[in-house]
């Protein structure tokens, strides 16, 4: 199907919303918005558009190559089909007990952030935080300090449009990090190759494990299974430790300066409702174009310790350096482990990517929906899977239909529990 620009991706529900295609429009003429489903998508202003397709060459959403892109950041094609080209694997914390405790997992991104930019390696890094004005929103900022780099600590779990900061990068001096999710990093790199000066601007790519986003719609049923109004709350957070430790409950600061917790339980059947297909449809969960990769440590002793930590895997020499520096500074606790333990930590999340990608490929086509494209054969796949697969589906429409999702916002936990049992085919752990 040929394209003017990417409008077309985001009425066919591709687009990721991480604002690369506005970042290299020449005309302005892409924004990125918020839709009526919770998710940010691409919108084209046709009175400015050129009709360039520059747009269209780094959209992250709907060409991929996986081959062309290892060959462009490596020089080779990946070296493990499960995990791409890597160096090595590590697990560990921030040094610095605040930092650890703040972090998502170990805190190892802002530890080695804030001693990049204290040691001169970058001047900024862009960073994703939940908005200073609307704290349900999220906002994307050049972090270029410590204090800055504190207030964007832990997961968002949303779509943030953080590419469209490489516009203020390319005018800026310095040298810059930027943290991202796959499909956000793989538009980065198609951006690199369109753009050679951003590689000398880009000093290091961080890039975070992801098996989904959630619509920010998420926000609403959450709220109200705690019972808190949405006027109410002045910060969120989906994964917080202060309650039980990692890996985190759900947080909402309250202008009256009380907290409340709702229990792990609710956020995690949240993602059998409020993930978009799209995400499905993805191929990388450990962030194979990064030049380092960070992700929860899901191990038996950092499950029992509940204070979390983070597993890396470093892909260039740019990342192991940093990673060997920090640790000889003392700014960082780690130690170097197996393949077998990055296994151990994300096995289900890694293998599901990678199978169950034809499966969810299939469903789309179903079900009239666009897929994206991959340079890759996929296997048939099995009958049962399909069925799970259309299931899931289902589910992921109920949120956008106000007859499903009041029953949704509305049933006990229980009874969410058992339908999620009943449509996996399998008993939860």
């Amino acid at each position: 199907m040929e394209f003017k620009n990417v409008q077309e991706i985001s009425k066919q529900h591709l687009c990721v919303g991480c604002g690369t295609c506005a970042a290299i429009c020449p005309s302005n003429a892409i924004k990125i918005c918020l839709n009526d489903r919770g998710f940010y998508e691409a919108i084209v202003n046709d009175s400015k558009c050129i009709a360039c397709k520059l747009c269209l060459d780094v959209c992250p959403s709907y060409m991929i190559d996986f081959d062309e892109m290892n060959r462009f950041v490596f020089k080779k094609s990946a070296s493990d089909h499960l995990i791409g080209n890597y160096m090595r694997f590590y697990v560990g914390h921030a040094k610095d007990s605040s930092i650890h405790q703040s972090g998502q997992s170990g805190g190892l991104i802002t530890a080695l952030l804030a001693f990049a930019i204290e040691e001169g390696f970058i001047d900024g890094a862009v960073v994703t935080r939940m908005g200073k004005h609307n704290p349900l929103r999220p906002e994307v900022i050049v972090a270029k300090n410590r204090e800055e780099l504190l207030s964007v600590t832990r997961s968002k779990y949303c779509l943030a449009s953080v590419n469209i900061k490489i516009k203020e990068i390319l005018k800026a001096n310095g040298k810059y990090a930027v943290v991202g999710l796959p499909c956000q990093m793989y538009g980065l790199r198609k951006l690199e190759k369109l753009m050679p000066p951003l590689k000398d601007k880009i000093f290091l790519h961080m890039g975070l494990f992801c098996s989904h986003v959630l619509s920010l719609i998420v926000i609403n049923f959450l709220s109200h299974k705690a019972r808190v109004r949405k006027e109410d709350i002045v910060k969120f957070d989906y994964r917080a430790k202060e309650w039980r430790g990692w890996p985190g409950d759900v947080l909402f600061k309250l202008k009256n300066e009380t907290s409340k917790f709702l229990p792990r339980d609710y956020r995690i059947i949240t993602k059998y409702f409020f993930v978009p297909w799209r995400c499905k449809m993805c191929y990388d969960h450990v962030n194979e174009f990064a030049d380092i990769s960070f992700g929860d440590a899901w191990l038996p002793q950092v499950i029992k310790c509940k204070k979390g930590e983070t597993i890396v895997i470093t892909r260039t020499e740019k990342g192991e350096k940093l990673i060997r520096k920090a640790k000889e500074e003392g700014v960082i606790e780690i130690q170097e482990v197996s393949r077998a333990v990055l296994m151990q930590a994300q096995r289900r999340s890694i293998i599901r990517k990678k199978n169950c990608l034809s499966t969810h490929l299939s469903v789309a086509k179903l079900f009239g929906k666009a897929v994206p494209h991959y340079n890759l054969d996929h296997p048939k796949p099995a009958r049962l899977k399909i069925l799970q697969s259309i299931c899931e589906y289902i589910g992921s429409q109920i949120p956008y239909s106000r007859l499903t999702y009041f029953f949704l916002q509305n049933l006990p936990l229980p009874l969410l529990k058992l339908y999620i049992k009943l449509i996996s085919f399998k008993r939860e752990r």
